[in-house]
């Protein structure tokens, strides 16, 4: 049987690739020949969407086209459906919204159908949901006078004071319907009402969601005496399609979207927006595409939920995740990502990562495109009502938002089209400072600025100028680095349909460390849909030599045209030497972990906020809910970044300032595929003990050791400290968390948990003084105190506590420690885990053995542990580290080499070079001289015949 294994619509109109969906494909070959499914059937020969604009004028004629195309291309395979056993072939509708026929057809006449070659793909009709997290009503809520929380967030408010509240725009909706004479509405439903489920001609909704949702883009009436302002456009028109019932169950939402391309087309309705509070979580589903592209060629501008199936990564719905849309990511009162929006990227296949159908060139799968409160939003429900509570949360609830706002810059200049909405929505997000670095896939571009927004847009009459990308050439690369000079080039694009005439920039900065030294260049004129750039005579900058490694240099650009008439600021950041960050992702070949900066693992907090988690296998979904690194010598010092008694995560370890602690990617040791450093202390807790953690991250591409990442720690203590205890705690929720069951292995020192075919776990590597290897049963030590004492903690350190077996199917932790140790001012320790996965009991022991072999003979000092293996080439270590004036690196040599050492600061700069000749096998070990270096980080690349090995030493005063 044929199957498509990647979709591509190619330009020139022929849809290729195979047959059936591999999802379809699958289900077909475990069912029986007169299994029913629905089903959509796209012809071989498809338009050509993308120049529909450019090849007829009007809409009307693009639409004549459509449908003349349906017509031409269907016919043979209408007229073939039409001749078939009625038993067979149950129903069939042919649509032009996108060249499709809607069929409900057995087995048996879908294997007819696949050797035609007038037929070119078959897939089934998704399942698709309401993207709310509750169901039914919430109860209803008071009105404070002032408009609501979510409308004074992204600033809506302030718009209607300047005069822009979407009047004259009409907005459309797929959803449950809508209570039209509902008193939110002040009379402003437009009189166009389709009913997919019922086929009724007067607007109704049997649900409330539809009512909801169009309360928060249109509802009250902004600066009006109404006190229930709860929607972002309240001067807007509206429209509405009916395609969920009152159960919230699917109708024919293909016939929605028709409607709506028959009401611009045919009717010349100037619908603009459409809001889509709907998905399906198929995140590789194409069912909608070339509906959604009909709608684009039509100016109308389609707005969907991302999803609710976060937070882990690759959670995408669709169409919420394809580029030629606006996905919605749903944030919090306090701008975090709320848990339940799902996250990005988008998936790597044709045709997401065609960059035709891109919206900016530095889109590359980013979704979430924008966000917006999704979170406790109350709105109109049917009966005249209005509701809140967590019962209306969910990506839904943000979606109407950026259909509001882009109703409201709609009334400011008619004239915008799809690309320029998109643009001018992700460069005036809020990016909230606990988002980490923008754009990313928690949320896009950045939660919705409606006022800055409003200020970009341009007026009709003048230009509409953006930063596309910027480019860097400094010192022989793409960096700047400390003590450089350097040359921007920036690429702007005129949006707008009127040209920017005498156009000039100005390059701006306020970093201390940043002197621009030729900061102007004039562009001339700038036509519509014209990039240009500054290359012939590029900005110049000069870094300052005492720069810190990883300084984020904000710079703008500050655009001029038209007499001054049109003025923007187009800002932009890049780091000086190596880029940093507050967490990181490691991939290892069958797994990726989140690392932070502050010893939290998985996610920077417990909101999952930030991270991946631990995805297991690679192709798989998160296996952990939060996790951290943890230390302590007693009951009333633990320090880390878990839960505290009080519903809170603790705050213990804060990244270093001096070095710089934030994470960074460094070259790969050990043949590792990815490794990334960091530095924390326990300056957070309320008795610091001037603990100061370093720490490393390695993930493999070997198959043999592709299973598992390796957090390495190397712990320092700044005064004397016994009875110290090392651990790792993980809250590891794998598929349904209530029904994880676990255990321990004493042997690979491992505990675990797993869930339907699916393992994973943390395993200690090194010392071998294991101290604890423990499951954690939720509801008694996390639940009752909402999250774990320091003196339960301590427990678990050191062994108190102590539990082999999770053999009840529920909700569980797992823990791993090592210690004692006692540590005297200055001393250095070396604590390894690996968190691992597996597909079975026996194959997760497995790879935490592999791990501790990888640790043992490659990684670590074999002469430490009296291995009989041959030595290999490794760096055993480096101390004192950090040092003040010298230390001492201990190496191996397997066999006789000529070896030499170099030293060199993060922007690569060579500070020393030790030629140590020819050196035989053995361990041997050099004294490094640092006292004429300043303070700051190096590495040492050791090189031996032609392998090379490179660590990190810090010095300090």
């Amino acid at each position: 049987m044929k199957y498509l294994a990647t979709i591509v619509i190619l330009a020139g109109g022929i849809l290729r690739g195979g047959m059936l969906s591999p999802q379809l494909d699958k289900k077909l070959s475990e069912v029986k020949d007169n299994a029913v499914f629905k089903v959509f059937i796209f012809p071989a020969e498809q338009p050509e969407y993308q120049e529909l604009k450019q090849m007829f004028p009007t809409k009307k004629m693009r639409v004549d086209y459509l449908k003349d195309f349906a017509s031409r291309t269907q016919a043979s395979i209408l007229a073939y459906l039409q001749s078939q056993s009625e038993d067979d072939v149950l129903e069939f509708q042919s649509f032009w919204v996108a060249n499709v026929i809607r069929a409900e057809l057995t087995k048996r006449a879908i294997l007819s159908l696949i050797n035609r070659p007038d037929v070119g793909y078959i897939e089934e009709v998704p399942v698709v949901k309401l993207l709310d997290v509750g169901s039914g009503s919430g109860g209803a809520t008071p009105k404070d006078p002032t408009p609501e929380w979510n409308i004074q967030k992204i600033n809506a408010d302030d718009v209607w004071d300047l005069g822009y509240t979407g009047e004259g725009v009409i907005i459309g909706q797929l959803d449950t319907g809508v209570q039209a004479s509902h008193p939110a509405f002040h009379n402003r439903f437009a009189g166009y009402w389709f009913d997919a489920c019922n086929g009724t001609t007067v607007p109704y909704d049997d649900n409330s969601h539809g009512t909801h949702t169009m309360g928060t883009a249109t509802g009250g009436d902004g600066p009006g005496p109404d006190v229930n302002d709860i929607g972002v456009a309240p001067g807007a028109h509206f429209t509405a399609a009916k395609v969920f019932d009152a159960g919230g169950n699917a109708c024919n939402i293909m016939a929605a979207f028709q409607w709506y391309a028959t009401l611009v087309g045919d009717s010349g309705v100037p619908v603009r927006v459409i809001n889509n509070s709907w998905g399906s979580s198929s995140s590789t589903s194409l069912a909608f595409w070339s509906a959604v592209l009909t709608w684009r060629s039509l100016d109308i501008i389609p707005v969907f939920a991302i999803g609710n199936d976060g937070p882990s990564p690759y959670s995408t719905n669709t169409p919420g995740n394809y580029p030629t849309v606006i996905g919605v990511g749903a944030t919090t009162q306090s701008d975090n990502v709320a848990s339940f929006s799902s996250r990005g990227p988008a998936p790597n296949q044709s045709p997401w990562n065609d960059t035709q159908y891109w919206p900016r060139p530095d889109w590359n799968l980013t979704k979430p495109d924008v966000s917006a409160p999704g979170q406790n939003v109350r709105s109109s429900v049917p009966g005249g009502g209005y509701q809140g509570g967590y019962m209306w949360s969910g990506t839904s609830m943000a979606t109407p938002h950026v259909t509001g706002a882009v109703a409201v810059m709609l009334q400011k200049n008619p004239f915008l089209d799809f690309e320029t909405v998109y643009n001018i929505l992700t460069e005036s997000a809020y990016h909230p400072p606990q988002g980490g670095t923008f754009p990313n896939n928690n949320y896009g571009w950045g939660r919705i600025d409606l006022l800055a927004a409003i200020n970009m847009v341009p007026a009709p009459s003048l230009p509409h100028i953006i930063l596309v990308s910027y480019g860097i050439s400094a010192g022989g690369d793409q960096n700047l680095d400390p003590g450089e000079t350097g040359e921007i080039t920036v690429y702007l694009t005129n949006l707008s349909d009127s040209t920017a005439h005498n156009a000039s920039a100005v390059l701006r900065t306020d970093s201390p460390y940043i002197t621009i030294t030729d900061s102007s260049y004039s562009f001339g004129e700038i036509a519509h849909g014209d990039t240009v750039d500054n290359s012939s005579s590029p900005f110049v900058v000069e870094v300052d030599a005492n720069t810190p490694s990883g300084t984020q240099v904000e710079f703008t650009v500050h655009f001029q045209s038209n007499n001054g008439d049109y003025q923007v600021d187009l800002p932009f950041s890049t780091f000086v030497g190596l880029p940093r960050y507050d967490f990181l992702d490691i991939h290892a070949g069958n797994a990726t972990l989140t690392v932070t900066d502050k010893g939290a693992i998985g996610f920077t907090g417990s909101d999952q906020m930030n991270g991946s988690g631990f995805i297991y296998p690679g192709n798989g979904q998160n296996t952990l809910f939060y996790g951290s690194f943890a230390l302590g010598n007693s009951s009333s010092y633990v320090a880390d970044a878990w839960y505290e008694s009080n519903g809170q995560d603790d705050n213990d370890f804060v990244t270093t300032q001096n070095p710089n602690g934030q994470l960074y990617y460094f070259d790969p040791p050990w043949g590792s595929g990815e490794a990334a450093w960091g530095m924390f202390s326990d300056q957070g807790h309320p008795d610091p003990h001037n603990i100061v953690v370093e720490q490393e991250a390695y993930g493999f591409n070997n198959p043999d050791w592709d299973d598992f990442v390796i957090l390495r720690y190397f712990i320092t203590a700044n005064q004397d400290i016994s009875n110290l205890y090392v651990g790792t705690f993980l809250d590891l929720d794998i598929g349904d968390y209530s029904q994880n069951t676990g255990g321990t292995d004493q042997n690979s020192r491992l505990a675990y948990l797993n869930y339907s075919g699916v393992y994973a776990g943390v395993s200690l590597l090194g010392p071998s003084n294991l101290a604890n290897v423990s499951v954690i049963h939720n509801p008694d030590y996390v639940y009752p105190n909402q999250g774990m004492p320091d003196d339960t903690q301590w427990q678990f350190l050191n062994g108190t506590l102590s539990f082999d077996s999770a053999n009840l199917p529920d909700d569980w932790s797992v823990m791993v420690s090592a210690g004692p140790f006692n540590m005297n001012a200055g001393d250095e320790i070396e604590v390894a885990f690996a968190v691992v996965g597996g597909t079975s009991q026996s194959d997760i022991i497995q790879n935490a053995e592999n791990a501790i072999a990888l640790y043992d003979t490659l990684i670590t000092a074999v002469e430490e542990k009296n291995n009989p293996l041959p030595i290999p080439f490794v760096v055993y270590k480096i101390a004192p580290n950090p040092v003040t004036n010298n230390t001492n690196i201990r190496f191996g040599l397997p066999d006789t080499r000529n070896v030499e050492l170099r030293i060199f600061d993060p922007s690569g700069r060579e500070h020393a070079y030790y030629p140590l000749g020819t050196l035989k096998p053995g361990i041997h070990t050099f004294n490094l001289q640092l006292n004429t270096l300043p303070d700051g980080l190096y590495f040492v690349r050791i090189k031996a015949g032609n392998e090379s090995i490179v660590r990190h030493i810090i010095k300090v005063k």
